[in-house]
């Protein structure tokens, strides 16, 4: 298999035969996998990427429908590719082997063409470089109108970065032509390169030595005067010292072959003295790995001299800035004869250098006696200026705490450029490149472990080295380190080292780990409290130490204002920022994270000054706080949003304190912001609940109730409520509740004989209670266990005293919920017909009675019934209405059982291939949601179907899938009729 993103996206397959792109937004999804090179990208992500800041309410669902296009797609590719696509984390990676994309074999074909030319292998250099130049296919990431796909605004600014680096890589393959044999062919191509890059002076050059080297003096003369008129006119700059020399030597008359001496250095202005080469740079890491996208990029923006070029490499402690700072150095340091310098600035830790002493140091450095130097910080950036106009050198600030010291140290004429780093954003320092630093890939993080302690450790291990990255969330400082602790121990196993940090990281005690992590020099640890002690301010400390409290990696602002209890927090914030403390976490609304491991060090610091949150202590105030401002919010949204059919009214109380600034937000969209915030809501609840506000946490768990059952949030649902049954409680109506929660999370997931037990211990201690409510509600949901274990008489008889319960009470509600029940439960006892009249009797209830989850729910179930009366039409029919209803309020779960309806209903018209697809649609998001129910059901129909049409090597494995789905779930009926499927396949595939 093979995709090609340099240029329109194509797919190959493995025999080679081009594979259709799907059209419109499923294409742009597969370009924006791409370049993530296997890296997880969140749903979230991915929808604001495709539909902007606000998308459509159906945009969950759209995106689970191009996700299974484009696993389709892979698995027409190659066997099995469509597992290349997967779920992970909250949401997709594609995996490709770095063969299988031209984005990484380009990247790789670009190192070894640059290895070979700078160890002098000219021939090896330009046909290694000239097969990645001609791997582009046009603008990168672009599209094409034939395709039919949207423009590339997914990937813009990578696709700008790429473009600059192909340019480079292009003048980097002629130049090594150009070393091996100049070719007439290579003229006409440089002139139309440069009519698209007129004033880009590398061409220009280049350009000139072809012509120079074919013996047309003339036109290499011509292309100078040409090259010098643009510059002038567009840039109002003369050409550069390479072109002038160049020129030069043309004049008078040279070969290009002719060794040029080494000119004497043109006479130094009044009282500058004659500067000294100098080369400063420390030792390159000779098993530096990782960063090609950024080491390409850089060294052709640092090349650029004409004018002063900086570039600053921005990051958190541990990023490795200094590391890539020094490789680049070194990378282009043949591109600055006149020499390199290197200083630290102490922004790292250590003694932070003063401008003026630093200028006192370069320019003793640079040849001048300390008596030439003069005292005030202006006279000697003057003098720094004047040493290095006209020259050309690479000055590489390292730590630098502020753009303040930063610009005394600038050269002043162009030629020169400088790259700085820092721990601090550096914002109002003017760059011509930026590049801030996170963490490595996983792809860069196993390189770098390969080089340190060899590649056949790695391939030994390949798991376990992931999983040994993923405990260092890639920051390379600690993914170095547990290299060297391995490369020191040639005998141990990577397994014995995940055994030991996943102790550690399981640890109470969160700083364990970070001890791990340190080696010699290598401490992750000191780094990081380097960082925070730079802060001034108490409050910003305060804010940082209890960012940990949350338990999650990333939070909005009204969270972290809630836990530093600061006023005035924007400032704050900003000044977390800018210290790569916290980073801007891209999701749909506003939030930050902190690295795992930074994390574990506020934790740390946050156990030792703000003591405990279970004790009485400024750490439980703060909780307290977040715990107040997350039950408002969530009130807002429970407000905002259907009242849920199948959970009970919320226990109370009602959250009374005061409700952040996010209200409006809240309010606008609830379902959105649920879904963003909810990892931050189940971590809050869950720490709150072993603080011993459990009565409240459990109002607020039910508040939430509708989003978690419309999202399908099984994992979410289940570990709250285990979480709160963990506790005794004497209060019996709060037991009950909880019971009930934890009897829908088992529904959820499928686990219906489980769910059955609960459900029915629910109902007799409602029914001791007094609560008609919850007794209806429990009977239904008990009748929907039984129904689907096979035990139809029970169910029978269950949903009608449900039936009667509700009506007793006046709820509507909770009748429209048993009469559905009952409909159903006599749609499978045969009774197709009684199952229609009471679904349509349920129906007219919920039609019009401001209840759209309740009437989808109910119209499903009628399409069902009139598929069992083979009412075709108006089984289609009904089921669009379920799916415009469950597409309006994004519920995917619900959503994927009426497309599996719908593919029964073709099943049954004989459409066997439209029945596949809409089975194979609904494997995939149940997969992905946990529903194992669901994922048996479609798994079954999608065998039958396969059968249907004479492929029994197909359905066998799926209908084996189903019977154990169903036997692990209890469900013994629907695992006899699966056994029964799969013993006719069986007899089928043999026969075969």
């Amino acid at each position: 298999m093979r995709l090609n993103v340099l240029g329109p996206p194509v797919v190959l397959d493995d025999e080679g035969h081009e594979v259709p792109v799907p059209r419109g937004k499923p294409g742009r999804l597969l370009v924006l996998l791409a370049v993530r090179r296997g890296q997880t990208a969140s749903t979230d992500a991915l929808m604001s990427a495709l539909w902007g800041e606000r998308p459509p309410r159906s945009a969950s669902a759209n995106l689970q429908s191009y996700i299974s296009a484009l696993r389709s797609m892979l698995d027409a590719a190659t066997p099995s590719g469509g597992q290349r696509l997967r779920f992970d984390s909250g949401g997709y990676q594609l995996r490709l082997e770095s063969e299988e994309c031209d984005l990484f074999e380009f990247e790789q074909l670009l190192i070894s063409g640059r290895r070979a030319a700078r160890g002098g292998d000219h021939q090896r250099a330009a046909t290694t470089l000239r097969r990645a130049v001609r791997l582009w296919q046009g603008n990168p990431f672009a599209t094409s109108t034939s395709s039919g796909l949207a423009g590339p605004a997914l990937v813009t600014g990578e696709a700008q970065v790429w473009d600059e680096v192909w340019l480079t890589a292009y003048e980097d393959c002629v130049e090594a032509e150009l070393a091996v044999e100049p070719r007439t062919s290579l003229v006409p191509e440089l002139r139309r390169m440069l009519v698209e890059n007129p004033v880009r002076e590398r061409l220009h050059l280049l350009l000139m030595e072809a012509l120079w080297a074919i013996g047309d003096s003339a036109a290499a003369l011509s292309t100078y005067a040409d090259a010098r008129a643009t510059l002038v006119a567009e840039l109002g700059i003369e050409p550069s010292t390479p072109l002038r020399d160049l020129h030069t030597r043309i004049l008078r008359g040279e070969t290009l072959d002719q060794v040029v001496p080494v000119a004497e250095p043109a006479a130094p202005a009044s009282g500058v003295a004659d500067p000294q080469v100098c080369r400063q740079l420390p030792r390159d890491i000779p098993d530096f790995t990782g960063r090609d996208a950024v080491v390409m990029s850089l060294c052709a923006q640092l090349t650029d001299t004409d004018s002063v070029s900086v570039a600053a490499l921005t990051g958190p402690a541990g990023a490795g800035k200094t590391t890539l700072a020094v490789h680049i150095a070194h990378q282009v340091a043949d591109r600055f004869p006149d020499g390199q310098l290197y200083v630290g600035l102490g922004g790292g830790g250590g003694p932070v250098r003063e401008p003026d002493q630093v200028l006192a140091g370069l320019l003793g450095n640079l040849g001048l006696p300390s008596s030439a130097v003069p005292a005030g910080l202006e006279d000697r950036a003057a003098l720094f200026r004047s040493t290095l106009a006209g020259r050309r050198v690479l000055v590489v600030l390292d730590d630098v705490v502020d753009a303040q010291q930063v610009l005394p140290l600038l050269p002043g004429t162009p030629g020169s450029t400088v790259l700085v780093t820092s721990r601090n954003r550096l914002v109002d320092l003017a760059t011509s490149a930026r590049v801030e630093l996170g963490a490595f890939t996983s792809q860069e993080g196993r390189a770098l472990l390969a080089a340190v302690i060899g590649a056949d450790r790695v391939d030994a291990e390949p798991a376990v080295a992931d999983e040994l990255l993923a405990l260092t969330e890639g920051l390379p400082l600690a993914v170095r380190a547990v290299s060297v602790r391995l490369a020191t121990r040639p005998k141990w196993s990577l397994g014995s080292l995940l055994a030991r940090l996943r102790q550690e990281a399981r640890s109470a005690d969160p700083g364990r780990l970070l001890d791990e992590l340190a080696v010699g020099d290598l401490d992750v640890r000191t780094g990081f409290a380097m960082t925070y002690m730079a802060l001034e301010e108490p409050r910003d400390k305060a804010a940082f130490r209890r960012f940990a409290l949350a338990g999650v990696s990333d939070l909005p602002p009204w969270a972290m204002s809630a836990l530093a209890g600061s006023s005035d927090f924007d400032r704050t914030l900003g000044r977390l920022l800018d210290c790569h403390l916290v980073e801007p976490f891209h999701a749909a609304d506003e939030r930050y994270r902190m690295h795992d491991l930074l994390r574990r060090y506020a934790a740390t610091e946050c156990a030792a000054v703000d003591g405990d949150p279970t004790a009485d202590s400024q750490a439980r105030a703060a909780l307290r706080r977040l715990f107040d401002a997350t039950r408002a919010l969530v009130g807002v949204a429970y407000r905002a949003l259907p009242t849920p059919a199948d959970w009970l009214p919320p226990i109370g109380p009602e959250p009374s304190g005061p409700v952040p600034l996010e209200r409006a937000l809240v309010a606008d969209d609830p379902m959105s912001w649920c879904a963003n915030e909810i990892g931050l809501l189940v971590a809050v609840l869950t720490e709150a609940a072993a603080a011993g506000w459990r009565h409240e946490v459990l109002d607020t768990v039910e508040r939430l109730g509708g989003f978690l059952a419309m999202r399908s949030r099984l994992d979410e649902t289940e570990r709250l409520y285990s979480e709160l049954a963990r506790f005794p409680e004497p209060d019996h109506l709060v037991t009950a509740h909880v019971q009930y929660g934890l009897a829908m999370a088992k529904m959820m997931e499928g686990r219906l004989a489980e769910a059955a037990v609960v459900f029915g211990g629910c109902a007799a201690r409602f029914d001791q209670l007094g609560e008609p409510v919850g007794l209806a509600h429990s009977l239904t949901f008990l009748s929907f266990c039984r129904n689907y274990e096979g035990r139809t008489e029970d169910a029978d008889r269950l949903a009608r005293r449900a039936v009667a319960v509700s009506a007793d009470i006046g709820d509507t509600r909770c009748r429209i919920r048993a009469l559905r029940q009952l409909g159903a439960v006599s749609v499978t006892q045969g009774r197709a017909q009684d199952g229609v009249r009471l679904l349509e009797q349920a129906l007219e209830l919920s039609t019009g009675a401001g209840v759209p989850d309740v009437e989808a729910m109910v119209l499903s179930s009628l399409a069902k019934a009139l598929a069992e009366t083979r009412e075709l039409a108006r089984a289609d029919e009904v089921c669009r209405r379920a799916a415009d209803l469950l597409d309006h309020l994004a519920q995917p779960a619900a959503r994927a059982y009426v497309r599996l309806i719908q593919g029964e209903i073709a099943e049954l018209r004989g459409e066997h291939r439209s029945a596949i697809e809409a089975a194979e649609t609904s494997l995939w998001a149940f997969r992905e949601l946990g529903d194992r129910r669901g994922e048996a059901s479609a798994g079954f129909r999608l065998a039958a179907n396969e059968l249907r049409l004479g492929f029994p090597v197909r359905a066998v494995p799926l209908l084996r899938s189903a019977v154990r789905i169903f036997d692990q779930l209890g469900l013994r009926a629907l695992a006899r009729q699966a056994e029964d499927a799969l013993a006719s396949a069986t007899g089928a595939l043999l026969a075969h």
